[in-house]
């Protein structure tokens, strides 16, 4: 399947079990009442990443459910041999799953998703 589709699918779970909204309205709402965190709020992720997440102007969008900071990850999603962190990065009302390697060069968009819909699943687009 691949990294990015274990990625993809991993984030449509979280979405499921919190139960999509139904309508247009019901997506808005869940929007404006979803609690975004700065960057600086993720003390163990290295400086060379908070920065270039505060440089792009990313917010980490939060669940109701689970009060702790989260949606920073590290795991192995582009190579078996180095561990990466992948973070959600919402800005402008557009969520971007960005990896970073453990060399903390960059960081690399795999895939956006918007985050407003006029009805239904949010539409998909890669990146």
């Amino acid at each position: 399947m691949g990294n990015i589709g274990f990625i993809f699918i991993l984030v449509s779970a979280l979405a499921l079990s919190l139960g999509f909204p139904s309508t247009a309205q019901d997506w808005e709402r869940a929007n404006a009442e979803t609690v975004r965190l700065k960057p600086a709020a993720f003390s163990a992720l290295p400086v060379a990443i908070r920065q270039e997440l505060e440089r792009r102007g990313c917010e980490v969008p939060q669940t109701f459910s689970n009060k702790a900071a989260h949606n920073v990850i590290r795991g192995r999603f582009t190579s078996a041999t180095q561990k990466d962190v992948a973070v959600l990065c919402s800005k402008q009302r557009v969520s971007t799953v960005l990896v970073a390697g453990c060399n903390c060069k960059g960081l690399t968009n795999l895939r956006v998703t918007a985050n407003i819909v006029t009805s239904g699943i949010a539409p998909m687009r890669s990146s």
